[in-house]
């Protein structure tokens, strides 16, 4: 044998003498393909490729742990414990199969596999397609319990298997037990020797964790009952403390005002509010001491005085702010007290108030009509007019025509100045012609407010604001109005030389004192044979209209509002005028007019707030 073979043949033997041997139950290879591998009490061929080798991070992490810059090892679970800020962190606890014990033997279980379980609160338990399912409050809690998963045996010998999810907490339903729960947390928080109510970190009130509810100040529903309760219960109340509880929305304090007079001192610290317009909602409150520290719009404020100067502005007696006292205000000496004149609805000189009644009334009685052709005879030959239209607030099916849009003269929205000129109507024949294209209407005559800054037998100018109603529409939308006429003699009469026409979004003030009107045809039997001297030029190219058309030729009466009496429900017509104005189904808007004691204003101001933050539901605008 040469050298060669006698090597290979030693080669081979001690492979086999090294070759472990082949135990029970290990792969083998299969063939000549290293990729397929067989198990000798499995007759299922494995076809996977072999595993590879794990990369350096891969084997770093292995088992939670990593490997620092020293190259010391590291627990993960431990660095997560230690760098996360746990104590607000929900988690949501789902155990496995767990639908089918009880709540209170599962709660008891797995309490006693915790260090610190008494001390542990489970929220919200419920059984989910047959799992059961909690929430802990703590990041400490959660991992806690997700290291007893397979460690805890049941009765039957079944070990739980315990999942822990990162998730927020759905607050506990606002039910009559929670309500009564909420009351006796709130009664056992009362110092009634010194009038207190303290309700600060309220989520760890005893009475909570006892019953596993989540009752937390900062969802509107749950603060709101709060304050309630303290409205009914309470109204001596002199201190309130709100601290610690994540609240960002005041709106539900407004009640306070209104019941809890003698409240001097209120502790808001620690919340989450945004905005100081929402420390607005306490305005009406007599507060002597007040804390909003620890909020964060205080941090918009880049001065100490202009923050200051901000809440003082909202609470003249405010004595102290944030634990501070505050300085003294600077003030100046005031001589004699003078009121202002009080405002007017209308003004309108005694010489003149024939004239303009009756004016307005025989204008407005053709403008309304049928036929508006005989308003050729007010105006003069070259008499000029405008009408511009404001856009705001006006939901789609309640804007004007694209027509009447085009034919605006509102120079913020005119951005091709050729219109300026081109809007402007210089006839009498134009001015008619775009009057007769205007949708039918009914003008509410006690809206009107009426102001004449001057009159002369020779020229006046009348400004008149109200309401109208468009009456073509199913919808009937009113809007607000503004003219203003400067009338001209001419003649053994007069005619009006210059008009201009605005039309807006009619106000909630407006919308709520308008009322409904008699029909055109009762209205004008009642002003039937009364007499007025305002007579307006005669056209003798006009083609004269049939008789049961009111014309400038005919004698009207001296203007006065016609009183109605309304059997409507006061309630009713202040919810039918909401409606129009905020464009909300029935439900909202009388639950929103409820919550607002049926003030029409302060009940759109909430509305205006909810929706410019778009926290109104969509369902609410749904008819």
């Amino acid at each position: 044998m040469n050298r060669r073979n006698r090597y290979v043949k030693n080669l081979n033997t001690n492979q086999s003498r090294n070759q472990a041997p082949i135990r029970r139950g290990h792969q083998q290879q299969f063939g000549n393909n290293p990729n397929y591998t067989f198990n000798e009490h499995d007759d299922r061929t494995n076809n996977r490729p072999p595993r590879r080798r794990p990369s350096r991070a891969q084997r770093s992490t292995r088992n939670g742990r990593s490997v620092n810059r020293e190259g010391e090892r590291v627990d993960l679970r431990n660095n997560i414990r230690n760098n996360v800020s746990s104590n607000d962190e929900t988690w949501k606890i789902t155990i496995v199969h767990g639908g089918k014990y009880e709540r209170d033997h599962l709660f008891t279980l797995l309490k006693s596999n915790l260090s610190d379980g008494d001390d542990v609160v489970f929220y919200n338990f419920a059984k989910v397609n047959g799992s059961a399912m909690f929430f802990v409050v703590g990041t400490d809690t959660a991992l806690a319990l997700r290291d007893l998963s397979r460690r805890v045996t049941t009765q039957t010998g079944h070990r739980l298997v315990i999942l822990a999810t990162k998730s927020p907490m759905m607050t506990s339903q606002l039910d009559n037990d929670c309500k009564e729960t909420i009351k006796q947390a709130m009664a056992r928080l009362f110092d009634g020797n010194n009038q207190v109510m303290d309700l600060s970190n309220f989520r760890d009130a005893i009475e909570f964790k006892q019953k596993g509810l989540f009752v937390i100040l900062s969802k509107v529903n749950m603060l709101r009952t709060a304050i309630e309760i303290i409205t009914e219960n309470t109204p001596n109340l002199l201190a309130l403390n709100l601290r610690n509880n994540k609240i960002s929305y005041l709106e539900p304090l407004t009640k306070l005002k209104n019941s809890c007079h003698n409240l001097k001192a209120l502790d808001l610290s620690n919340n989450n509010i945004h905005n100081v317009e929402e420390i607005s909602f306490l305005k009406g409150l007599d507060l002597v001491e007040l804390v909003l520290e620890g909020n964060p719009f205080i941090e918009k404020f880049s001065v100490q005085a202009t923050y200051i100067s901000a809440i003082r502005k909202l609470f003249k007696n405010l004595k102290k702010l944030d634990n501070e006292d505050l300085p003294t205000e600077i003030g100046f000496d005031i001589g004699v007290v003078q009121n202002l004149p009080e405002t007017k609805d209308s003004y309108i000189p005694e010489g003149a108030k024939q004239f303009v009644y009756g004016f307005l009334e025989l204008y407005y009685k053709i403008f309304d009509s049928d036929n508006r052709q005989p308003l050729m005879q007010a105006y003069h030959d070259e008499a000029m007019f405008t009408y511009s239209y404001s856009a705001a607030n006006h939901s789609s099916h309640n804007r004007p025509s694209e027509q009447f849009m085009r034919e605006s003269h509102n120079l913020l929205r005119l951005r091709d100045e050729s219109l300026w000129v081109k809007n402007t109507k210089n006839t009498k024949l134009d001015i008619v012609s775009f009057l007769g294209k205007f949708p039918h209407t009914q003008h509410d005559p006690e809206s009107f407010k009426i102001d004449v800054p001057f009159f002369e037998p020779a020229l006046a100018i009348v400004v008149v604001n109200g309401c109208y109603t468009e009456t073509f529409k199913t919808n009937k939308p009113t809007r607000a109005f503004c003219r203003t006429f400067i009338i001209v003699s001419q003649g053994t009469g007069h005619v009006i030389i210059n008009d201009m026409m605005e039309i807006s979004t009619i106000s909630v003030k407006q919308a709520v004192s308008s009322r409904p009107k008699p029909s055109t045809s009762k209205q004008n039997n009642k002003n039937e044979g009364m007499v007025t001297e305002v007579e307006f030029m005669s056209d003798t190219t006009i083609v004269q209209p049939s008789v049961s058309t009111p014309t400038f030729n005919i004698t009207s009466s001296t203007f006065t509002p016609i009183a109605t009496a309304s059997n409507i429900n006061p309630q009713e017509e202040i919810l039918n005028k909401f409606m129009q104005v905020t464009n909300m189904n029935r439900a909202f808007s009388q639950k929103c007019l409820e919550e607002n004691a049926f003030n029409p204003e302060t009940a759109f101001d909430v509305f205006q707030k909810l929706h410019l933050n778009n926290k109104i539901p969509a369902e609410a605008f749904i008819k």
